[in-house]
C-alpha cells in the first residue's frame, strides 16, 4: 500500500514537474513581455521577452520595485486599478530601460489568488506600442492635416457657399429686375399706339403687340415663330412684306394704304449689340386722321386760294370796269379832240387853200397881164372866180 502511494507520489510529482517545466518553457517563450509582481508591486519574475524589452537582466531586475521601471505615479495607478478592479487592460505609459531610455508600452494586469481567494500579487504584461503609437502618432498627424485640409476646404465651401449665396442673391435680384423690366418692356409693347413687329436675325417673327393684330385682322399665335417670307401667305400681310421685302430692308417713314380708312406709315430698325444685329424691329404708325386732316388742310387751303382768286377776279372786275369807265372816258376826250383837231385842221387847211387860191389868182392874174400862158390850175382859178362873180 505505501508502495503504491509511494509511486503515485512519484508520478504525480514528476507530473509536477513536467507541468512547471511547460510553464517555465512557455513563460520564457512567450513574446510579450511579462512579470510577476508582489502585491506591494515588487518584481519577483520577469520573461526572456521582459528582459529584451526593458534591457534589465532577469539577476538584476528581479526584486525591484514596479516604480523603478516605470514612473511613481503610473506605478500607483496600475496597482490601484490592478488590487481594485482585478484587471487591468491597455494602461499606456512609458518603460524605463536600464540605458534610461523611454519606451512607450501598454500595460495589462491581472490578480494572482489562492485558493482561498486571497491576493498573493499580479502578473503585469508590457506591449510595445512604439511603432503604433508612432504609426498613430502619423496616423493622427495626417488626420489632423486631413482635418485641417478638410477645415480649410470647408472654410473655402463656406465662403464659396456665402459667394455663391450672395451671387444667388444678385441673380435672384437681376432675374427680380429683369422681370419687372421685361414686364415693363411687354405693358409697353402691348398698350404701344403704334404696331410693332419683332423679327430675329433669322427673319423670324417672334413678337408682335395687339395694335398689329387690329390693323391686320390677325391672331399673334398664327404668326409667331414663322420666317417672313410665310407672313406673304396671309392676304393682309401681303402688301407689308412687299414694301419690306423679304430680306427686310431698310425703311423709313414709308406710307402703305392698307384699306380705304386705314394708313400706315412703316419704318424698319436693325437692333444691334455691339457689333452684332439681333434682329429688325418694325414699326406700323397709324396716319390715317393725319392724311384725312392733311388732305382737309389741302382741300382748305385750295377754297381759301380760290377764295382769294375769286376776291382778286371781283376786284379785277371792278378795277376792270373802272378803267373800262375811265378809258371811255378817255375815248370820249379823244374822240371830242380828234373833232376839234380836225376842225382846226379843217379851218387850217380851208385857210391854207384859201391862201394858195389867192396867190394862185394873183400869180394867174399877173402872167394875164404880161400875156403869159396860164397853167391849167391858175386857168381853173380866173374861172372859177368869174363864175362867182357872176353868182
Amino acid at each position: 500500500m505505501k508502495k503504491n502511494l509511494k509511486g503515485e507520489l512519484e508520478i504525480l510529482s514528476q507530473h509536477l514537474e513536467d507541468l512547471t517545466d511547460y510553464t517555465k518553457s512557455l513563460w520564457q517563450f512567450l513574446p510579450l513581455a511579462l512579470c510577476s509582481l508582489s502585491p506591494r508591486g515588487l518584481i519577483l519574475e520577469v520573461n526572456q521577452a521582459f528582459e529584451t524589452l526593458s534591457l534589465w537582466p532577469i539577476s538584476e531586475i528581479s526584486g525591484k520595485p514596479l516604480n523603478s521601471i516605470l514612473s511613481e505615479k503610473e506605478t500607483s495607478e496600475i496597482i490601484d486599478q490592478t488590487l481594485k478592479k482585478k484587471s487591468l487592460s491597455n494602461q499606456e505609459t512609458n518603460l524605463l530601460t536600464k540605458k534610461g531610455e523611454e519606451i512607450a508600452v501598454a500595460a495589462y494586469s491581472r490578480v494572482r489568488e489562492d485558493r482561498e481567494g486571497n491576493i498573493i500579487g499580479f502578473f503585469l504584461a508590457l506591449v510595445d506600442i512604439r511603432e503604433s503609437k508612432k504609426f498613430r502618432g502619423e496616423l493622427e498627424q495626417r488626420v489632423n492635416e486631413k482635418t485641417r485640409e478638410l477645415r480649410e476646404k470647408m472654410e473655402e465651401l463656406e465662403k464659396t457657399k456665402t459667394s455663391l449665396l450672395n451671387i444667388l442673391e444678385d441673380v435672384e435680384e437681376a432675374r427680380r429686375k429683369a422681370e419687372e423690366e421685361r414686364d415693363k418692356t411687354q405693358a409697353i409693347i402691348t398698350n404701344f399706339a403704334d404696331g410693332l413687329l419683332v423679327f430675329d436675325k433669322g427673319n423670324n417673327l417672334t413678337l408682335i403687340n395687339p395694335q398689329v393684330e387690329v390693323f391686320f385682322d390677325i391672331k399673334s399665335e398664327d404668326l409667331i415663330g414663322r420666317p417672313i417670307f410665310e407672313l406673304s401667305t396671309f392676304p393682309t400681310l401681303r402688301p407689308l412684306i412687299n414694301l419690306i421685302g423679304e430680306e427686310i430692308k431698310g425703311v423709313f417713314r414709308k406710307e402703305l394704304l392698307i384699306k380705304e380708312n386705314l394708313t400706315l406709315e412703316v419704318s424698319t430698325i436693325p437692333m444691334i449689340s455691339g457689333e452684332e444685329r439681333l434682329g429688325t424691329l418694325v414699326t406700323l404708325r397709324d396716319v390715317t386722321r393725319e392724311k384725312m386732316i392733311e388732305r382737309m388742310n389741302k382741300v382748305h387751303t385750295l377754297k381759301t386760294e380760290a377764295d382769294n382768286m375769286h376776291q382778286k377776279f371781283i376786284e379785277i372786275k371792278q378795277q376792270t370796269k373802272s378803267i373800262y369807265q375811265k378809258s371811255v372816258e378817255i375815248m370820249n376826250q379823244v374822240t371830242s379832240l380828234k373833232q376839234k383837231l380836225r376842225q382846226i385842221e379843217e379851218e387850217k387847211q380851208s385857210k391854207s387853200q384859201l391862201e394858195l387860191l389867192q396867190e394862185l389868182k394873183k400869180k394867174a392874174k399877173e402872167k394875164m397881164k404880161h400875156g403869159e400862158k396860164l397853167t391849167w390850175e391858175e386857168f381853173q382859178v380866173l374861172a372859177q372866180e368869174g363864175i362867182n362873180d357872176k353868182a
